[in-house]
């Protein structure tokens, strides 16, 4: 596995998904921020060498959701590396993922029309 550090949209789409709808700015750029350390903590683990943690500054986005969990999934995988898995704050972007995966398809066409015995 190759991990690398997530593209600041990626991070806003992340952060997105992640809080809740009428958090101020700053909790959003703290989120953010403390996302960047996981994933850098994620690549030093993986590479042996530091990684710089980008600064960072919410943006207020309106992304679909699907795109929320496909960004969170991409998060997810690039902070698969070493004992960051076991870390609370990764542990939450799992759960947020099963949360909003169990949303989308709860809320779908297809999932209305299948049977229910």
């Amino acid at each position: 596995m190759s991990a690398f550090i997530v593209s600041e949209r990626t991070m806003h789409r992340a952060v997105h998904a992640l809080m809740p709808r009428d958090a101020p700015c700053i909790a959003c750029d703290e989120m953010g921020q403390q996302l960047y350390q996981l994933n850098a903590e994620a690549v030093t683990q993986r590479y042996g060498r530091p990684e710089d943690v980008p600064e960072y500054r919410y943006a207020v986005i309106f992304p679909p959701l699907i795109q929320q969990l496909k960004s969170l999934s991409c998060l997810i995988y690039q902070c698969s590396e070493g004992n960051v898995p076991e870390t609370a704050l990764y542990q939450s972007l799992v759960r947020r993922k099963i949360d909003l995966t169990r949303e989308i398809v709860c809320n779908s066409e297809e999932y209305d029309r299948a049977d229910w015995d």
